[in-house]
């Protein structure tokens, strides 16, 4: 689903008698940036539960977006990488996580967003968590957003189906909008440091 020239930095420090203890105890950061990258459009779509978009980009065929932003930086104190944040911006959407990642135990925590750019007749959007392990990562949908987008719909439906699809209306707020830029700017800070 993405395409591109990945560039990274690795800066760990860690002591032990094994790769596991040396990076249960790492202190260091992580960076890296997708340069001309692409990505797949219903890929996009889907990650953001946009049932509507993903089904017309999939009939008239998956034309990849242009990655105007991708990068990655996670700082390691002891073994834990927090904030894990990672960013990826199209002219559709703007796909962000934050979380934690241990490296001593492999445990994962995070959660992923996807803000829209445009406006969608039928979208599901819910904040995606993502636990569980490196092996065996565990991915759930925020059933609280789900309901409170899902609930209303059915409840419309009940009235005149009709009404059912106004919930189902999906725009970003003003609020997620601000937070999406910041992120995108940041993204774009990482893409001027030098590696």
């Amino acid at each position: 689903p993405f395409s591109g020239r990945l560039d990274a930095r690795v800066r760990l420090q860690g002591r032990g008698r094994s790769v596991a203890q040396v990076l249960g105890g790492a202190q260091g950061r992580v960076q890296a940036r997708l340069r001309d990258g692409r990505a797949s459009h219903v890929a996009v779509e889907l990650a953001g539960l946009d049932v509507a978009q993903a089904l017309g980009v999939t009939l008239r065929g998956d034309d990849a977006l242009q990655i105007a932003c991708a990068s990655l930086d996670v700082p390691v104190q002891a073994g834990v990488a927090q904030p894990v944040d990672a960013v990826v911006d199209t002219r559709d959407s703007t796909l962000w996580s934050d979380g934690r990642l241990s490296l001593a135990d492999e445990r994962l925590q995070l959660l992923a967003r996807v803000v829209p750019k445009d406006t969608s007749p039928l979208a599901l959007r819910s904040p995606l968590r993502v636990d569980g392990t490196l092996g065996a990562p565990a991915w759930h949908v925020q059933r609280g957003a789900l309901a409170r987008r899902v609930m209303p719909a059915l409840a419309l439906a009940a009235v005149h189906p009709a009404l059912g699809l106004l919930p189902m209306v999906d725009r970003a707020g003003a609020a997620e909008k601000a937070d999406a830029q910041a992120r995108v700017e940041r993204c774009k800070g990482i893409l001027q440091q030098p590696l």
